[in-house]
């Protein structure tokens, strides 16, 4: 883990320590609101395997006792996220076990709850490296059985007011009120990961001021960013932000 990484984790800890609950950095749009084309084999409704695939091994029964803790204690008014990071921290280890051998010994259950959590710590801290654990799970062997478009569109876009997030490149869109009035669609057109290759577009009925995170996968060894010919910094493992006037037609050009 980057030591970056965890100074800014404590910056957060220690910002929120006095306030009587936990700032939201992001949340998930409504269902209605969000389309998510095919990817990977992710399935409209997750199949429920847990009759074929029943967590017997001590381990695993432990692992899922965990998560149903750091999840419960997620949810509340004012977690704590420093010692739910640690208990994170210690579960990834134990996650990309089954990721390398696929989800043949990992039921939806775990798969789901594991999506959760990162999905919660995203949404609270802001830090890439929680939606890099979900495409990672995402890619594994099986998961778009366990998954599900349900819980993928509450990850591609999430939002703050105007600040949108696009945290995983997929064929999607998405739409919301402005707070100034006025309907705002974002639509993503690509085939990654098979291509290297995103549009963003964007329409509205009159010029609008949005902040847009484009978080850039870890994996990729570089990145562009070009909004109407200006480039914009694109680091892989963090969200590119693009603060602009935007209007009907204009584009995002992502070359990975």
């Amino acid at each position: 883990m980057r030591p970056v990484f965890y100074f800014v984790l404590f910056l957060f800890f220690v910002s929120c320590s006095s306030s009587d609950s936990i700032r939201i950095v992001s949340d998930s749009f409504p269902e209605n609101d969000v389309w998510v084309g095919d990817w990977f084999g992710i399935v409209e409704n997750a199949v429920d395997l847990s009759d074929s695939l029943s967590v017997n091994n001590s381990d695993e029964n432990r692992f899922l006792i965990r998560l149903d803790r750091l999840l419960a204690d997620s949810i509340k008014t004012k977690p704590d996220l420093e010692r739910i990071t640690a208990g994170w921290a210690e579960m990834k280890v134990f996650v990309e076990e089954f990721r390398s051998g696929g989800f043949s010994s990992l039921d939806k259950e775990l798969a789901t709850k594991w999506f959760s959590l990162n999905l919660k710590l995203l949404n609270v801290t802001g830090e890439a490296v929680f939606a890099d654990e979900i495409e990672k799970l995402l890619h594994a062997p099986g998961a778009g059985l366990l998954i599900g478009k349900e819980l993928l569109r509450q990850f591609v876009f999430t939002k703050m007011n105007d600040q949108i997030y696009i945290n995983l490149f997929v064929e999607s869109s998405a739409h919301y009120e402005h707070t100034t009035g006025g309907p705002v669609r974002i639509t993503q057109e690509t085939n990654y990961p098979n291509g290297g290759h995103v549009n963003i577009r964007f329409e509205s009925g009159d010029k609008r001021f949005v902040e847009l995170f484009i978080r850039i996968p870890f994996n990729v060894q570089q990145a562009s960013v070009i909004v109407g010919g200006v480039k914009y910094k694109a680091v892989p493992g963090e969200y590119c932000r693009v603060a602009k006037m935007w209007k009907t037609g204009d584009v995002v050009e992502i070359l990975l």
